[in-house]
């Protein structure tokens, strides 16, 4: 039970006590503050509703941005339990209190607060729940309706948790399997390479406990059906993956067994159309998953937005009296991440786009036949980097990929990016992958592929960044300054009309130093989704030079020569690099293929 309550304070913390709820929760509160006698009590009942359903978001009631209404009551009972919810929250770290093996934060919160120790929270949170039956005993017709409201909340939140994590599982990427080891501050194996028996064992079970705890069949109160557990348990004995040290492809291969395993268990055979057919089964939705501004996937379903873009923008703005009255309604009913209008902007920006065949490529920022000017524009912006061994990046995939460019993607001139001519692809010029470039690409590639084949910095990693940001040939702005990094906030700015972006830069989906978020996508991924790219491919950590080229090359060749959709071409390319022939190299370890991951709308 701790346990859980902690993870619920900090979804509260997290987005909860954001824009969405809050926007709903005042605008009911408004209607409080004007009602009087008898009306106030459905309005006080949808409210306490609202608040119960968001777990942990009661403090929103119990603290009003609008300020309490002379005259309004409250049970005494939920005062106890709005101030207890009070002291948690004003204890719990906006980032998901990192806590090192004794208890201490590993880094305080913006507020300035030091978040609470790990026992010091649980006891706060042990007495809501009791707290929260002492009110209902005293207004068993208010909890009655609660009780109906949850249950119902429940059906749409499990189905939630199916969507996401079979979007996750579509790549065997183990995002959170990583996460849960930085929150237990132990040293991530998959930074090392060399793997004894017993770590690869952890390895599959905790990929086989990420998948199966959220993907698994629930009954209406949420608990696990005995005849799935024990269905996904024998398929687990089935499959094993007991490995020793020698065995490591067949281990990985293993695990990925169990993902498809799950996969097919939960939401059903993938059938013609990649992933969009294959949630249509489970969600009737296709298009579920968007990125959200705050980083986290908003789950606002698109087919109950408006088509017409004048009237998706009313329902933005708030402009139309329907829309006004609508709109709380759609957050309530249906967000559970934060800023939905950001999810809805999204859509708004990539709605009139379709993918096309087109394709550029930004490689090679940095020439060694300017080296002083790239110096320069360091020292400029402050880098302390050592710009001679970003001159190390190759253009050796860019050379090897334009035979297969040419013959699949008809498409792309790339709009004066390295050239395609007769299926050899010339030297970029100093200069042409600058920022502006990109920009100018953008505007013209509707609908295609933009291949980032550069460095990548996560956040702060950089003194002169601390946002995520990638390298960029250096260019000068308008004032003379020389512009070198593309940051995250810059990206937000742009706009990109559907493009897939496929980035080789490391660390580019990292959102914090110490935690990959709360569904393992952060930092430039969410910058892009945002600035209405279709899809972004981007890896979580600094990644092998040879293994993301080979990975990049199949991936490529899959969606051209094959018609895969990018997820299906990554999952393919990826279990093609652990199934590499150990005579050449051994890229079986997570290291190598792990780093990439997929997201977007429609992937």
């Amino acid at each position: 039970m701790p346990d859980e309550l902690y993870r619920l304070a900090y979804r509260f913390r997290r987005g909860l006590s954001d824009h969405a709820i809050g926007a709903y929760l005042d605008h009911l509160y408004r209607d409080f503050e004007r009602a009087d006698g008898p009306a106030r009590k459905p309005l006080f009942e949808a409210m306490f509703r609202v608040a119960q359903l968001q777990k942990l978001g009661g403090l929103q009631l119990c603290r009003p941005a609008s300020g309490k209404a002379e005259g309004s009551e409250k049970p005494a009972d939920l005062d106890a339990l709005c101030d207890s919810l009070q002291a948690v929250a004003e204890r719990v770290n906006d980032s998901h209190l990192p806590l090192d093996r004794q208890g201490k934060a590993l880094h305080s919160s913006p507020e300035g607060k030091q978040p609470a120790k790990r026992d010091e929270l649980e006891e706060r949170l042990k007495d809501l729940p009791a707290r929260f039956d002492k009110y209902c005993r005293n207004n068993p017709t208010g909890c009655a309706h609660i009780h109906e409201q949850v249950v119902e909340y429940g059906k749409v939140q499990n189905t939630i948790r199916k969507a996401e994590e079979s979007f996750l599982l579509l790549t065997p990427t183990p995002a959170h399997v990583y996460g849960f080891l930085v929150r237990k501050d132990e040293d991530p194996w998959m930074f090392r390479a060399d793997m004894d028996a017993r770590t690869l064992n952890d390895y599959a079970r905790a990929v086989w406990l990420s998948a199966s705890e959220v993907t698994h069949k629930r009954d209406q109160t949420g608990a696990i059906e005995p005849k799935t557990l024990e269905n996904l348990r024998n398929k687990n004995q089935k499959n094993k993956c007991s490995f020793g040290p020698n065995d490591q492809r067949d281990g990985y291969l293993c695990a990925a067994g169990l993902y498809e395993t799950i996969f097919r268990h939960t939401v059903g055979t993938p059938v013609r159309g990649g992933a969009s057919g294959t949630l249509s089964g489970l969600l009737n939705d296709t298009r579920l998953l968007s990125i959200v501004a705050g980083g986290d996937l908003g789950r606002i379903p698109f087919s109950i937005l408006p088509t017409d873009r004048k009237a998706l923008e009313a329902l933005i703005d708030g402009t139309e009296a329907a829309a006004a009255e609508k709109w709380p309604w759609l957050i309530w009913k249906h967000a559970t991440a934060y800023a939905p209008t950001a999810a809805a902007y999204v859509h708004s920006r990539n709605m009139v786009y379709t993918p096309s065949r087109s394709y550029s490529i930004f490689s090679d920022p940095l020439k060694p036949s300017t080296p002083r000017e790239a110096g320069i524009a360091f020292e400029s912006s402050r880098c302390e980097l050592d710009y001679e061994k970003i001159l190390m990046l190759k253009s050796t995939e860019a050379e090897e990929i334009a035979p297969l460019i040419a013959r699949y993607f008809p498409q792309s001139s790339n709009n004066g990016i390295c050239n395609l001519k007769s299926g050899r692809m010339n030297r970029c010029e100093q200069g042409d992958n600058t920022i502006k470039n990109l920009q100018d690409v953008a505007a013209t590639n509707s609908g295609g592929y933009i291949h980032l084949y550069t460095h990548g910095f996560g956040p702060g990693k950089l003194t002169c960044a601390r946002e995520a940001s990638i390298l960029m040939s250096p260019s000068k702005d308008s004032d003379g300054r020389y512009q070198l990094l593309l940051k995250e906030s810059r990206i937000m700015g742009m706009s990109f009309k559907g493009a897939m972006i496929v980035s080789q830069a490391c660390d580019v989906v990292q959102g914090d130093e110490y935690w990959v978020g709360p569904n393992g996508w952060d930092g430039l991924a969410r910058a892009f989704l945002f600035a209405g790219a279709r899809g972004f491919i981007g890896s979580y950590w600094q990644s092998d030079y040879d293994s993301s080229n080979e990975i990049m090359l199949r991936l490529f060749e899959r969606i051209g020569r094959d018609g895969m959709e990018p997820w299906q071409a990554l999952w393919e390319a990826q279990k093609s690099i652990i199934r590499a022939p150990k005579s050449r190299y051994d890229w079986s370890h997570p290291y190598y293929w792990g780093n990439f991951a997929i997201g977007g709308n429609p992937i």
